[in-house]
């Protein structure tokens, strides 16, 4: 399962774009998955496996965004922490779309390409989630890393990131 960020025009009620957490897994990629080995609880409450296809995940939408992370190290444990637990932050024309995988995602508001990619400190191959929204003042960009979860090692963080944009 993967999370999903979903922009909506307010005068119209229609879905602009959604952006996907990179690293889950979606549709066919969940069976038989060593990445991914939480409860589906979509499974468990009848539905089908790891909802296939994910209908809420539309290809008809003119955006549907999956960042690029090829070149960055995977957190541990990431299928099953690619969710989206924290409110995102909208400042002028940007959306800051905090991970519980560590990323901040920093996306246009208008059609969802990511223009900036920021992340709490990788320590021995993971990095702390994030599970609190972004502040954002004038140029600098303030959240906290330290989700504390699935029992790994380096998660907790408990760090507070400053990172300045242009």
């Amino acid at each position: 399962q993967t999370g999903f960020v979903e922009a909506i025009d307010l005068n119209s009620g229609n879905t602009m774009w959604q952006l996907i957490n990179p690293y889950g897994v979606i549709g066919t990629q969940c069976r038989n998955s060593a990445k991914y080995n939480a409860s589906d609880w979509s499974v468990i409450r009848s539905g089908s496996a790891c909802r296939v296809g994910i209908p809420a995940i539309r290809d008809g939408l003119p955006a549907v965004v999956t960042p690029d992370v090829a070149h960055l190290a995977t957190p541990m444990n990431a299928a099953n922490r690619a969710a989206f637990v924290a409110p995102v932050t909208i400042a002028n024309d940007l959306v800051f779309i905090p991970s519980n995988t560590g990323d901040v995602f920093i996306s246009s508001i208008t059609n969802g390409t990511v223009l900036k990619h920021l992340q709490c400190t990788n320590v021995l191959g993971n990095r702390a989630g994030i599970s609190a929204g972004v502040t954002v003042v004038r140029n600098l960009v303030i959240f906290y890393c330290g989700a504390g979860n699935f029992d790994l090692p380096l998660t907790a963080g408990k760090e507070v990131m400053v990172y300045e944009i242009p």
